[in-house]
C-alpha cells in the first residue's frame, strides 16, 4: 500500500514538473520541510539577491511531497541562497543555466523524544557526559541537477 502511494506521488510531481508550467520556464524549484520538529518554516529564496520565493512550508505527512515553482531566468552563472529567519539558518550556491535545471530545497531537523530522550539523557548522566537531544541540527539542503532525478 505505501508503494503504491508513494508511486502516485512521484507520479504526480513529474506530471506537474513536465506538463503543467510555462515551457518557456527553464528552471524548477522543489522546496519540502522534511523536519520532524518544526511543524511551519519560513524560507526566503534568493537567486542573483532577486527574491523569488518568500513562503511558509508545513511538514507534510508524505515525504517527499515538495512545492513545485517554475522561472525562466536568463543563461549563465547565478547565486542562490536560501535563508530561515525564524530557524536563524542560511546557506549559498552557485549554479548555472541551462545546465542546472531542477534545485531540490529541504529543511531538516529532528530532536530526541520520548523514551528515547529519556534513555539517552539517563545514559549521559550515568556516565556523566554531556548531553544534546539534537539527532539532526537544523539545516537547508540543497541538491542541483540537470535532470529530474527519481524521488524515493
Amino acid at each position: 500500500m505505501k508503494k503504491i502511494k508513494f508511486s502516485f506521488w512521484i507520479f504526480t510531481a513529474l506530471i506537474l514538473l513536465q506538463g503543467c508550467h510555462n515551457k518557456q520556464d527553464n528552471l524548477s524549484f522543489l522546496v519540502e520541510n522534511s523536519s520532524q520538529d518544526v511543524s511551519e518554516v519560513d524560507l526566503l529564496i534568493f537567486v542573483d539577491d532577486d527574491l523569488l520565493i518568500n513562503e511558509y512550508f508545513r511538514r507534510k505527512l508524505d515525504v517527499p511531497d515538495y512545492d513545485v515553482y517554475h522561472f525562466k531566468l536568463a543563461d549563465g552563472q547565478h547565486t542562490l541562497k536560501v535563508k530561515s529567519k525564524s530557524q536563524g539558518i542560511e546557506m549559498t550556491k552557485k549554479f548555472k543555466l541551462p545546465e542546472d535545471r531542477y534545485i531540490f530545497i529541504n529543511f531538516k531537523y529532528k530532536t530526541l523524544k520520548g523514551k528515547a530522550y529519556e534513555f539517552e539523557k539517563g545514559l549521559s548522566d550515568s556516565l556523566k557526559v554531556p548531553f544534546d537531544s539534537v539527532l539532526i541540527p537544523k539545516k537547508i539542503e540543497v541538491w542541483i541537477t540537470d535532470k529530474m532525478p527519481k524521488l524515493h
